[in-house]
């Protein structure tokens, strides 16, 4: 089979010291374009990551016939029109997350997909961690009986501050949530379903910017379950988890490490874990679509994150309890 020819959009930060790499060293995969608004800049990118082009303009980008699929790596706000433009020009898009801005965003992008017949997902290379996975498997066969509670923390402070657009609500929509809690929401999404509700404190205790650096989320889910979500970019680290708890039984640990499954009599078993990088793991699996396979992370995913992040933003701006919207595509 031939390999799926790649274009990146954005080519510094994790364009540049992840997501390119992780097509060079994905089976099926290879990179072939870079674009940034920079042009110098993705000639610099092409040059380190041996792509055979550099663009600095989205048209001449979009257009070019040799790429197949495109993961857009650009800021939040970009993330809409850049995706429209690589659909509308017949390329596959993986969309780094948060998916867009809004839900209506994210729902213009999802019909974008469906009218050009393209394949668009969502950049949750967390699910492609195989414990992770295991441990959804093991929740929905019932594994720890009924699930009652399940807490998930990401705390990476940033030793200075952001990009300027990560400190713009009106770029970012939120730098806690939207960098860190968005990939924690969809995980439990990913073991618990749909949410009914969020409770959100949203504060800036170490930075002081108009978009958090730190947020709690507290979650009512349609099975009954409770959720909590902690993350942070300006407090002091603390170890990242992931917990769930079940009437019988348990599975808690390290998230992106050794997560253990604990039944009702206090047996013990670790779960597989999988040594490949998941960003790697994450395009292997787009290609694999893209030939006839399941997609493992939908578009469909990347809206739903979305609407859990617009309802907290609405909580913790009115200090009350939101309800999470049902409905759309």
């Amino acid at each position: 089979m031939a390999k799926v020819k790649w274009g990146i959009i954005g080519a510094s930060g994790w364009a540049d010291h992840t997501f390119g790499p992780a097509i060079a060293r994905a089976r099926g995969a290879e990179l072939v374009a870079a674009l940034s608004s920079h042009k110098q800049r993705a000639h610099d990118f092409a040059k380190r990551h041996g792509c055979a082009r550099a663009y600095g303009a989205l048209s001449r980008f979009a257009a070019d016939p040799d790429i197949d699929a495109v993961w857009v790596a650009s800021s939040t706000h970009l993330h809409f029109r850049h995706t429209l433009a690589c659909l509308k020009a017949g390329k596959h898009v993986l969309c780094e997350k948060p998916m867009a801005l809004s839900v209506a965003q994210c729902e213009a992008m999802i019909a974008a997909a469906q009218k050009s017949g393209r394949l668009l997902s969502t950049g949750f290379q967390m699910r492609h961690l195989a414990q992770h996975a295991e441990a959804a498997r093991l929740v929905s066969r019932g594994a720890i009986g009924k699930v009652a509670l399940a807490r998930a923390r990401f705390f990476f402070p940033y030793p200075k501050p952001p990009a300027p657009w990560r400190q713009s609500k009106r770029q970012s929509g939120g730098w806690a949530i939207g960098d860190l809690g968005v990939h924690l929401l969809d995980l439990l999404r990913s073991c618990l379903g749909e949410a009914l509700a969020v409770e959100a404190t949203l504060t800036s205790p170490k930075f002081g910017f108009e978009t958090e650096d730190l947020a709690v989320l507290h979650l009512q889910y349609r099975n009954g379950a409770v959720g909590v979500v902690e993350c942070s970019t300006g407090v002091a680290d603390a170890a990242p988890c992931l917990e769930i708890y079940g009437t019988q039984g348990s599975i808690a640990g390290a998230l992106f490490g050794e997560l253990a499954l604990t039944d009702a009599k206090g047996r013990k078993r670790v779960l597989k874990t999988d040594p490949r990088n998941p960003y790697v793991t994450q395009v292997e699996d787009f290609c694999r679509a893209l030939a006839g396979a399941k997609l493992r992370v939908s578009a469909r995913d990347g809206l739903e994150a979305v609407r859990l992040l617009a309802a907290a933003r609405k909580s913790a701006s009115s200090g009350r309890v939101c309800p999470v919207k049902v409905g759309g595509l």
